[in-house]
């Protein structure tokens, strides 16, 4: 296990190597858009990673190949492992290449030996030492920064939030929080007439947290994306919904929900009709016709897609542009620079000929980052007959996303 364990480190520093022969060394700044690197694109879909995971693999491949010669030599003979690399690269983010230096030669001499925990109190107070300026501005940075990140758990049906907050308003969002919930369970164990046990206090904090939003989305001036509010879909088919089967439903970018828990959210639902492929289970109609008004349209092909059309894409089609396949040029000639059917758009039957036409065919969700690359960074989208879609980039690789099911088989 040990010698596999080395080989494993070897394999991760060999292909570190190979990916900054596809992103390069420097990160690479496209014109007109100096904030882009595409190059990150290309080793994205091939290595089917997200945004995130590729841009730290190579924010660590570049920091081994630009300031951590030592520590890039020691992962490659086996003699640390990448939690030891993450640890390092995090810790010196913002540093100047002396200090850098300085930390790495110190604390790699014990680093083989030391588990990850010991290890990152040893850079950090190497850090300390030679970097205490540096240390005590890091420590009032961090504590500006925040941020919310959700983390599903298709498999249980939960989700996870996590808020990162200076301390001080941390307290306050916990106390309130708290302070409802331990109200709300005083108030139903007063008003119990039967025996049982109550949700956990937890519980009742999460519940606190849902009406809040609740409560928020029910104020007039509650954001609307793609112009409409804030839902949450669940999509069944309809023996399922009668009682009559128990064939999983499906919540868009989240994954199946069993039927009978489906059933229990029918009681306060708003209900679309939607007509799919009984064979292909791909969206035929959304209850109106798709040459209509562009709400109607944009809500078909939402419906339709549901995600990001990009290649690996997860992100919500709602939070993205609806984006022309074909560009659809504008009245003044000059081409669509993108952000998909405006609402002042004319009905698609009185589009220009030559260009393309505002119809369900022609439109996909797609997020901003790869709305920008197809319009401005040489990546090809075409539409195929069977419903999926063929991305070409730069490089001339073929990536085919299939067309997705409204109820996955």
């Amino acid at each position: 296990a040990q010698a596999w364990e080395r080989v494993s480190r070897w394999v991760a520093a060999r292909q570190q190597q190979a990916l900054l022969r596809v992103t390069g060394v420097e990160e690479r700044r496209d014109a007109p858009y100096s904030t882009v690197d595409t190059s990150t694109e290309e080793a994205r879909i091939g290595l089917g990673l997200t945004p995130g995971q590729v841009e730290r693999r190579t924010t660590i491949a570049r920091e081994l190949a630009l300031r951590l010669p030592l520590t890039a030599a020691a992962l490659e003979a086996g003699q640390i492992s990448t939690g030891h690399v993450h640890i390092l690269v995090d810790l010196l983010e913002g540093r100047s290449v002396e200090v850098a230096a300085q930390v790495e030669a110190r604390v790699l001499v014990r680093a083989p030996h030391q588990a990850l925990p010991a290890f990152r109190r040893c850079v950090r107070r190497a850090l300390i030492r030679f970097d205490p300026l540096g240390e005590a501005l890091s420590h009032l940075q961090t504590a500006s920064e925040r941020g919310v990140v959700r983390y599903d758990d298709p498999d249980s049906g939960l989700c996870t939030l996590v808020a990162t907050m200076p301390v001080i308003d941390g307290l306050i969002v916990w106390n309130t929080l708290d302070a409802n919930a331990r109200r709300d369970l005083a108030h139903d164990k007063e008003r119990r007439t039967e025996p049982g046990r109550l949700p956990s206090l937890g519980a009742y904090r999460v519940d606190t947290l849902v009406r809040w939003a609740q409560e928020d989305l029910a104020h007039v001036g509650a954001p609307r994306p793609q112009r409409r509010p804030v839902e949450v879909h669940v999509v069944i088919d309809l023996p399922p919904l009668l009682g009559l089967a128990d064939n999983p439903a499906e919540i868009p970018g989240h994954g199946p929900l069993p039927a009978p828990i489906a059933r229990l959210l029918t009681e306060d639902a708003e209900w679309r009709r939607l007509v799919t492929d009984p064979v292909t289970g791909h969206l035929l109609d959304y209850g109106h016709t798709t040459y209509a008004p562009p709400q109607r349209l944009r809500d078909y092909v939402l419906a339709r897609d549901r995600l990001c059309v990009g290649p690996h894409c997860e992100r919500p089609a709602h939070h993205g542009q609806l984006d022309h396949l074909d560009a659809f040029p504008r009245k003044d000639g000059h081409p669509d620079p993108g952000g998909g059917a405006p609402p002042g758009d004319p009905p698609s039957s009185s589009l220009p000929r030559n260009g393309g036409r505002t119809a369900a065919a022609n439109l996909r969700p797609e997020c901003t980052w790869h709305h920008l690359i197809k319009t401005h960074h040489g990546w090809e989208v075409q539409a195929r007959s069977d419903g999926s879609l063929l991305w070409t980039s730069p490089a001339g690789r073929a990536y085919v996303i299939p067309a997705r099911p409204v109820l996955p088989d």
